[in-house]
């Protein structure tokens, strides 16, 4: 498996009746990124763990994309997993949790303006929200 990739696509369902985290994931999968601090870092995500999507405002949807965005899902997957887990990235947890965010946007055909554009508005409100260092 080559670096800040997938092992196999992710399947990702959608339960309507799911308000808070409608997002499903219909098998395990494993992203792999080596890009940051120096280090592999090999994230395994087990079948049914839910999300709630890119988290963008609903004035911002016709100029970013909303929540369901398909571009936008395996990117807020791994992001909301990290988050749920800070402690698996030791040194600068927000910020390469967001690099890898942004990396896996621009896999997925994010253009790289509007990848960065997201990274900066999502590493903001880590920094100020989240309690993360």
């Amino acid at each position: 498996m080559r670096m800040n990739s997938f092992d196999k696509e992710p399947k990702i369902a959608v339960n309507p009746k799911a308000k808070k985290k409608p997002f499903i994931l219909m098998n395990d999968i494993e992203y792999i990124s080596n890009k940051y601090n120096g280090q592999n870092y090999r994230i395994f995500i087990n079948k049914g763990y839910s999300w709630d999507g890119a988290t963008i405002p609903r004035f911002l949807w016709r100029v970013v994309g909303s929540q369901y965005n398909p571009e936008f899902l395996p990117a807020s997957m791994i992001h909301d997993w990290l988050c749920e887990n800070k402690g698996f990235i030791e040194k600068k947890g927000a910020y390469v949790s967001t690099c890898i965010f942004k990396d896996i946007l621009e896999l997925y055909g994010v253009s790289s303006f509007k990848a960065s554009v997201m990274f900066a508005a999502v590493y903001a409100f880590q920094k100020t929200r989240k309690g993360w260092k």
